[in-house]
């Protein structure tokens, strides 16, 4: 079971203060972690998001059609979980410190970045330096493709900084990989 909620659980993931995290709950172990919960000895800034769309049609200013998004933030096995928050998660998170003004003009902390978790690890799906905030969007049902916006340009020719909409995917089969990278050679090779 996956849920968010502001409330303080046994445990106090969230250290005292009231800000939205996810939540899962292993019905077999009868445990309860917080996925989207600050590292120990930091203290949550942020919301944490499993989607800015929302089907009731709050969803952000992103799309104006009730009903038409039907959220997942999950895998169907429950393996993964899919989330946005401004909180720095992982160590290569860059982008925090201020407030920008978000998505409806909200004043939020500037970076919210996207976020995987994945069997106890959190991994970032977004790059972690924006200046403006990422956001998740949707997934798959298995959570093999995973959507989100960022004004990052995260592949060559993305130089516009406009919000643009990314698939974070495992490589699905007849996919052609990336061409490898061309060995330096020569005098045009230099050090570190």
């Amino acid at each position: 079971v996956v849920f968010m909620t502001p409330l303080l659980l046994p445990g106090h993931f969230n250290s005292g203060t009231e800000l939205e995290q996810i939540y899962r709950y292993d019905v077999p172990a009868n445990t309860l972690s917080c996925v989207s919960c600050a590292p120990a000895g930091v203290t949550p800034e942020s919301n944490a998001e499993m989607s800015v769309l929302e089907a009731n049609g709050e969803n952000r200013g992103l799309q104006d059609e009730t009903g038409m998004v039907d959220e997942r933030g999950i895998s169907s096995d429950g393996d993964r979980i899919f989330f946005d928050t401004a909180d720095p998660l992982v160590p290569q998170v860059t982008n925090t410190g201020s407030t920008v003004v978000g998505l409806e003009g909200r004043i939020e902390p500037q970076g919210r970045n996207v976020y995987e978790w994945e069997n106890g690890t959190v991994y970032l799906l977004s790059s972690g330096k924006s200046a403006r905030s990422s956001y998740f969007f949707d997934n798959s049902e298995n959570g093999s493709d995973v959507f989100f916006a960022t004004t990052d340009g995260l592949v060559p020719g993305d130089t516009d900084g406009a919000y643009d909409v990314y698939d974070a995917r495992i490589p699905h089969e007849g996919d052609n990989p990336p061409p490898a990278a061309v060995p330096c050679e020569g005098s045009v090779c230099q050090g570190p």
